[in-house]
């Protein structure tokens, strides 16, 4: 066994991760860093939901409560049984990754790897896996979400909902018996949050600017990050742009990116409206100010920032955060608060996009609308 798989497995072990595995295996490689992840408390974990084995290749579709199911167990695990994963609780943080690690392994695509970096004299660590395309495998999708809390924030919606939507994309995805065209990573990243947004010290930005180094091909990227809160009550939703045909009732989600993408956040929401029983709204800031601008735009407030400084198109897909849910950044972000059957709904339609990418555009782009 070699030094990475030997430094996960002590982890693993530290954490008691079986627990959260079930019958699936953990074979993750630490192929991007030599850095051992250092062992953390296995109380943590002790009473965390056991995650899915993996799925036969061409089983039965996922049913909406499977994927219901799994969508809670995912967020209560990040969000109720490790909790608050900000800067200030690395031990969470570490056990965050695991836990996602195990999950994302759990689908059947192979084994996550990690990607180290350092923020401040601090270790931290993105997470992914990769189901390489048929046809046109050096063309890439990515599929993202922040697993990292703002301060003090048990972070239900901000974002486990994120992170368990890739999870819940990579194991329906990984077990259709129609393999995408194109190779797909769904990747965790780390220190999203405040004071790191738009700044160098993202993990995206690590893990975007390790992909222009290596000159990979990424011919899009969807960023998900909050999907989880909804409400049909009159007023609940604000316009973060100045228009009075915005929706006022907050049941809806959102893609946001700049004008340079503008055609993949049409095709976005085109799919997405076709596949699902939920409307797709769009927000497109001008381009030359949502890459620069150091204030929040919204649309520049999530990984597909990052990824736009190293010259790759991608866009958010979100419930509007702030701008319908009133438990943004604080502690009552909790995951009582979200609703796991209108996130499921999102995530089936999040699913069709994906699809629409990895397996139906042309080569070199991605399928939009002008």
């Amino acid at each position: 066994m070699n030094r990475a798989n030997v430094a996960w497995r002590r982890l693993l072990s530290g954490l008691g991760m079986a627990l959260l595995l079930g019958a699936a295996g953990c074979r993750a490689s630490e192929r991007e860093t030599a850095s051992p992840l250092m062992a953390v408390d296995s109380s943590l974990a002790a009473t965390a939901p056991k995650s899915g084995a993996a799925p036969e290749s061409g089983a039965a579709p996922e049913s909406r409560a499977a994927l219901v199911s799994g969508l809670r167990r995912d967020v209560e695990a990040l969000a109720v049984v490790i909790g608050v994963r900000d800067g200030e609780h690395p031990r969470e943080l570490k056990a965050a990754v695991q836990y996602i690690g195990c999950a994302l392994e759990s689908v059947g695509a192979g084994p996550a790897t990690l990607q180290s970096y350092e923020v401040e004299g601090r270790t931290h660590y993105n997470i992914y896996i990769e189901l390489r395309g048929t046809s046109e495998p050096e063309e890439i999708v990515v599929v993202g979400a922040h697993h990292d809390t703002a301060r003090g924030t048990p972070g239900a919606d901000d974002n486990a909902s994120g992170v368990a939507g890739i999870i819940a994309l990579a194991r329906r995805i990984t077990a259709s018996p129609v393999r995408p065209a194109r190779t797909v990573r769904f990747v965790a990243f780390d220190t999203e949050e405040p004071p790191h947004i738009r700044t160098p010290n993202m993990g995206s930005y690590h893990y975007a600017r390790a992909c222009r180094e290596r000159n990979d091909n990424i011919v899009g990227m969807l960023s998900l990050d909050m999907i989880g809160y909804f409400s049909d009550a009159p007023g609940s939703q604000r316009s973060p742009v100045k228009d009075e045909s915005y929706p006022t009732v907050g049941n809806f989600i959102a893609f946001a990116g700049h004008s340079d993408d503008r055609r993949l956040i049409l095709g976005a929401q085109q799919a997405f409206n076709q596949a699902a029983p939920m409307s797709a709204q769009v927000m497109v800031v001008p381009a030359m100010i949502a890459k620069r601008a150091p204030m929040p735009l919204g649309a520049n407030s999530s990984d597909q920032w990052s990824f736009w400084q190293w010259g790759y198109p991608g866009i958010m897909a979100t419930d509007t955060a702030n701008w319908r849910n009133q438990n943004y950044h604080k502690p009552s972000d909790t995951a009582d608060t979200l609703d796991y059957e209108r996130m499921a709904v999102a995530v089936e339609g999040l699913e069709a996009v994906v699809r629409d990418w990895a397996g139906r555009g042309e080569a070199g782009s991605v399928r939009g609308s002008d």
